[in-house]
C-alpha cells in the first residue's frame, strides 16, 4: 500500500503526517468544499507521494553531507598550510 503525506500539516496525536491509503481517500477529504469549511482552502496544501518525500529527503542529506566534507577538507588544507 502506497501512503502519501503532507508536506506541512502535522496530525497531532497521530505522531506523524497525515496519510491516505490511496488517491481516492485523499481526494475525498482533501476537497475544496471540505477545506473551505474549516478556512483552509487558501492554504493551497500541497501532497506528494512517499517516494517522492523520501528522494527529496535523501537528496537534502548527501547535499549536507557533501558539504560538510568540503568544509573539513578545506579545514584540513588550512591546518596543514598553517603548521609550516
Amino acid at each position: 500500500m502506497t501512503y502519501v503525506e503532507i508536506g506541512g500539516i502535522f496530525a497531532s496525536a497521530m505522531n506523524g503526517y497525515l496519510k491516505f491509503a490511496d488517491q481516492k481517500t485523499r481526494e475525498r477529504y482533501t476537497n475544496k468544499a471540505l477545506l473551505a469549511r474549516f478556512n483552509l482552502s487558501d492554504n493551497k496544501p500541497n501532497f506528494v507521494s512517499v517516494s517522492s518525500y523520501i528522494d527529496r529527503l535523501q537528496k537534502s542529506l548527501w547535499q549536507t553531507v557533501i558539504m560538510f566534507g568540503a568544509a573539513l577538507a578545506i579545514l584540513v588544507v588550512l591546518l596543514l598550510c598553517s603548521g609550516r
